[in-house]
């Protein structure tokens, strides 16, 4: 485990027997280990310089270890500084390299990926490039689960989510408790019985969208220019259209949890099972549901009903406005 901080597993099995042992000597080691004796020098050498293990004067020589909390705490703490600069490295690199894409001509704006697995990894960088905000088309077919552990990695450094789901996106067994943990975790999710295309929007400066609709094998990926313009100014517009997944209720009320179950399709029998209540009340109360906004079908009843609550109908992150001139701030601040 120590390998993270430079530490060979050699050295780190020689660590723990100092830890174990009551303050021994390099013949207590090497008997301890079955290991030479300056094999054994060596490791703790280094183990020495790392601030892991010290030295007892005497003779023979003893070898005792810190707490290991503030030992190895402190080797994190200098490998977390390092990796700080490395971050700082990158972000020099990413202006340098958008300074050079600014100056290329048209032929470089686009790049082309085939296959899922160069996809999959393309997803999985720009989510851990993200600086600020990542918003999703979700809709079939899937390359790849869209909240993997770059997203939930992604999240906990704050970066901020939107996702529009396709209905259909939420039929799959466990879809729906799964985008509700994403939720939890910060995501904000609406949904929209349908959707023009997949898309995944990281800073408004990077967009990724597949070549045809009905493949997942092959995508775009899209960098500065009136075309990502265009898609910005589409997720906007979508994103003012859909209406929160996970609608408000009181605690006493299941009527926001019923609604959400109705914009994702589920049956009846399944809300009944749910809800913990019996089917013709489900029933009964969807009919109603219906009748009162003169729904035609129960969809449109859940997201009728939801529209009525007062979703908001901005995205909060267009600070500098929606559409081709809101993107060209983002990217300026960028």
């Amino acid at each position: 485990m120590l390998e993270e901080l430079g530490i060979e597993s050699d050295q780190e099995e020689l660590y723990e027997c100092v830890l174990r042992q009551a303050n021994p000597t390099v013949s207590d080691l090497a008997a301890r280990l079955r290991r030479p004796t300056a094999d054994i020098r060596s490791g703790l050498a280094v183990l020495a310089d790392l601030g892991l293990v010290t030295s007892v004067s005497g003779t023979p020589k003893r070898w005792v270890a810190p707490p290991p909390d503030v030992a190895i705490g402190a080797l994190i703490q200098r490998r977390e500084r390092k990796l700080r600069s490395l971050q700082r490295l990158v972000r020099h690199y990413v202006t340098a390299y958008q300074r050079g894409e600014a100056a290329a001509d048209g032929t470089h704006l686009v790049e082309t990926l085939h296959g899922r697995e160069a996809i999959a990894e393309r997803v999985e960088q720009l989510h851990a490039q993200a600086r600020e905000q990542v918003c999703i088309f979700d809709k079939p077919p899937h390359a790849q689960l869209e909240a993997g552990p770059a997203q939930h990695g992604a999240l906990r450094r704050g970066i901020v989510y939107r996702t529009v789901y396709e209905r259909a996106s939420l039929d799959a067994p466990g879809r729906l408790d799964e985008v509700r943990r994403g939720v939890e975790a910060g995501e904000e999710a609406r949904v929209l019985p349908q959707l023009p295309l997949k898309l995944l929007l990281v800073d408004r400066v990077w967009a990724m969208v597949p070549i045809s609709a009905e493949a997942a094998d092959h995508a775009l990926v899209i960098r500065a220019s009136a075309l990502l313009d265009g898609v910005v100014a589409l997720f906007d517009q979508q994103w003012q259209r859909a209406i929160p997944l996970f609608v408000d209720a009181s605690p006493a009320d299941d009527t926001g949890e019923l609604l959400t179950m109705l914009l994702t399709g589920m049956t009846d029998e399944t809300i009944a099972r749910r809800l913990g209540i019996g089917l013709r009340t489900v029933q009964r109360r969807v009919r109603a549901l219906m009748d009162d906004l003169g729904a035609d079908t129960r969809f449109q009843a859940g997201f009728q009903a939801a529209r009525a609550g007062g979703a908001p109908s901005t995205c909060p992150a267009c600070d500098g406005g929606s559409g081709p001139d809101g993107a060209r701030q983002a990217r300026d601040r960028h």
